[in-house]
């Protein structure tokens, strides 16, 4: 029976997760564990109603079931979670019955910045730009099952949350997944600053307090690997929520077309010993921007395939959403081969 003194949506929550933990959602099949919490939450099987909180209690039944049989207990709880948050909610109500794309980023951002939950999933490794995704298509497909000839108006505001949900995504959710990867992932320590040394200059700060290196505006610096194997290496640069790919030396060979000569400059064939970038005894610079810069340096043990050396030449400032998602994809295709070796320094005045 459904537990009257709950709210409609914390009433699916319970539901979802008191199933999780029954060894009888794996002798169920998708469709049959969807009766049967429907059966338990009292909701119709052929027609939802169209309100808000009826398509988000029908979409968390149909996301649930998804999820059931491919996460363990914690995991779907922890997503249970997310999309019990207030925030989550209303994102979504006030995208769904305003039809502005502002509030969602507004309360996407905020979510994203302060909300405790990040910590559990990046401990249990859950891709949360995928779940979000996920239970996107969820819901759109629940509400437009909703529709009658007299729901116009709000069939136009269902059809155009497809399109703000993916300029969220777009927006925020890429550059924190791509950091949220690098620290779930990046191998820190083998990587030390070698300082330009140049008279009559302020010199470089100590490390602060959590062992960054300091580094006045201007003051060239070189990147000094201690490298695990040998291979190749492709460099990426990251400052604020932008990440771009660094140059790691200059191509001299005049006979190359410049398409060659752009990727040989930012791809390096690398030795397994001490390695420094850039390549050429000079020192890189940082001219303007005033901040946390975050340095990540793909060590492949094979080439790097066409389709990263096509995002190279197409990519040549801020690296787009489709870049980063590649890049994900490209590392989780072999992860074995493929190692992030990740550092910090802090450009200061």
């Amino acid at each position: 029976m459904t537990d009257f003194n709950l709210d409609p949506i914390t009433a699916v929550i319970k539901a979802i997760a008191s199933l999780a933990t029954s060894p009888i959602k794996y002798q169920l099949e998708r469709n049959e564990i969807v009766i049967q919490l429907r059966k338990k939450l009292n909701l119709a099987h052929d027609h939802p109603p169209s309100d808000f909180t009826a398509v988000y209690r029908y979409a968390l039944v149909e996301y649930g079931a998804d999820k059931l049989v491919e996460y363990e207990a914690d995991k779907l709880q922890l997503l249970l979670e997310v999309f019990h948050q207030q925030e989550i909610i209303q994102a979504f109500r006030q995208a769904f019955e305003q039809n502005n794309q502002s509030i969602l980023i507004r309360k996407g951002e905020d979510f994203l910045d302060w909300n405790i939950l990040g910590d559990r999933v990046r401990e249990l490794k859950v891709d949360i730009g995928k779940e979000f995704i996920d239970f996107q298509s969820v819901f759109i497909r629940v509400a437009n099952s909703t529709r009658t000839p007299a729901d116009v108006i709000q069939i136009q505001k269902i059809d155009n949350l497809k399109e703000i949900l993916g300029a969220i995504t777009n927006r925020l959710l890429a550059p924190q997944l791509w950091n949220s990867y690098v620290n779930l992932h990046g191998v820190e320590g083998l990587v030390s600053f070698e300082i330009e040394d140049i008279p009559n200059s302020f010199g470089v700060a100590e490390p602060d307090d959590t062992e960054r290196q300091q580094i006045r505006l201007g003051q060239g610096f070189r990147l000094a690997y201690q490298l695990p194997f040998a291979g190749y290496a492709l460099l990426m640069q990251g400052f604020s929520s932008s990440w771009v790919f660094t140059r790691l030396g200059k191509c001299t060979d005049s006979t190359l077309d410049k398409k060659t000569r752009y990727i040989q400059e930012r791809i390096a064939v690398v030795p397994a010993v001490s390695w420094s970038v850039p390549t050429n005894t000079s020192y890189l610079r940082e001219k303007v921007d005033i901040g946390v810069h975050r340095f990540v340096l793909l060590l492949s043990q094979k080439p790097f395939p066409e389709i990263i050396q096509e995002m190279i030449v197409k990519e040549t400032t801020e690296l787009s959403l489709s870049a980063l998602n590649t890049l994900v994809e490209y590392i989780e295709d072999d992860p074995s081969s493929i190692t992030l070796l990740v550092t910090e320094c802090d450009i200061i005045r």
